[in-house]
């Protein structure tokens, strides 16, 4: 009994200890494990780093015209362990220009990103990016960046002063810019004197509070000359045009020209200034002329007349008097009437209105017609 007893407590003994090594060694199989993982992650990966003492410039303020390029060349170091590889370089604006000196730049070994902006056209404050790409495991975008302030030349905005669907007598006026750009302390130029060759054109200076600070967030100044242009329609019809000579203080820019285009239609007028119809999958759209009088003298309308755009009579429109017609002011409604055996069509030409006014007896209103086929269903 005591021996039975002896070589079970044995056999469990041996079977403890057999399990606990077992324990162990896998215990100990595991840290090797994670202490591999760790080490590996916390080992230095090497390859290629890019290093850039100063990516950003600042330009100081100059005017447009001073110069016709700002060169700025940015200097980076290859600080990894293998080459560098440049394989793009993108400016934010076509007014930029950049090229790397080196492509390919091996471990140790420095280059330099050479960035051209041309001013030309611009004003007012410039922040323009050149951005690299390469072949780094990680970051591999870099932004270089170009600041500072330009100085627009004098500008005239608009350029040209145009005034249309006058009648004989009647006036119209636009305003027109003279600007230009300053920095604080700088010499300010004004207008010294306003020239037309017509005697149908009229300019004046507006008053206009010259500021001698900059607007808040800008480190310039701003200056919006005003002029108004007025244009006056004598007797003579269609167009005409003529020219204000702006004259400045500035030796540099002594004048400018504000060229001066205007219509005289006569006393009848016409909206809108194109008769626009269609017929698109079967759905049709038509269209209001409206023609009156400027001085409100009555007048009638005798007959109305299409041709083509080829001046042939021609039946592509419906033509039918509004209810709503005055006196002084016809309104007709203009709708298709054509369908084409093409799949797309459109039509050009004129609705010749004939009327009893004294002066105007045939008011020609383009037009413009359209037929779609409707789209058959699949």
């Amino acid at each position: 009994m005591f021996v039975r007893t002896f070589y079970s407590l044995l056999v469990f003994i041996l079977l403890w200890a057999t399990d606990l090594t077992a324990v162990q060694a896998a215990e100990g199989s595991s840290a090797e494990v994670v202490q591999a993982t760790a080490t590996a992650q916390a080992a230095p990966t090497g390859g290629p780093e890019m290093e850039i003492k100063e990516p950003d410039y600042v330009f100081p303020t100059l005017r447009a015209v001073e110069v016709t390029s700002i060169t700025h060349s940015f200097g980076f170091k290859n600080v990894g362990t293998e080459d560098l590889l440049i394989t793009n370089i993108k400016p934010s604006c076509g007014c930029t220009k950049a090229i790397a000196s080196a492509t390919t730049v091996i471990p140790g070994a420095t280059a330099v990103l050479e960035a051209v902006l041309r001013p030309k056209g611009k004003g007012g404050q410039q922040s323009i990016t050149v951005r690299v790409t390469t072949n780094e495991f990680k970051d591999n975008q870099h932004v270089f960046k170009i600041k500072g302030t330009v100085l627009a030349d004098w500008r005239l905005l608009p350029q040209q002063a145009t005034f249309q669907d006058m009648g004989p007598g009647e006036s119209k006026s636009r305003l027109v810019h003279l600007n230009s750009m300053y920095v604080p302390d700088q010499t300010m130029y004004r207008i010294t004197e306003l020239q037309s060759d017509a005697p149908e054109i009229e300019a004046v200076t507006k008053e206009y509070v010259y500021p001698t600070e900059p607007a808040k967030g800008k480190g310039y100044i701003d200056v919006r000359r005003p002029i108004e242009i007025t244009a006056s329609a004598g007797k003579e019809m269609g167009k005409q045009s003529g020219t204000v000579t702006v004259m400045t203080d500035d030796e540099k820019n002594p004048k400018f020209t504000i060229r001066v285009q205007w219509t005289v239609e006569g006393d009848l007028k016409f909206v809108p200034r194109r008769a626009t119809v269609y017929e698109i999958n079967g759905k049709p759209h038509t269209a209001k002329v409206t023609i009156s009088s400027r001085s409100g003298l009555p007048f009638e309308i005798v007959s109305f007349e299409i041709t083509d755009k080829e001046g042939k009579v021609c039946e592509d429109l419906r033509v039918e008097p509004n209810a709503d017609s005055s006196d002084t002011g016809k309104i007709y409604t203009i709708g298709m009437n054509f369908q084409s055996e093409k799949r797309s069509e459109s039509r050009t030409g004129y609705i010749h209105f004939m009327t009893t006014h004294p002066d105007i007896q045939d008011v020609k209103v383009p037009y413009t017609a359209t037929y779609r086929k409707p789209t058959k269903d699949k």
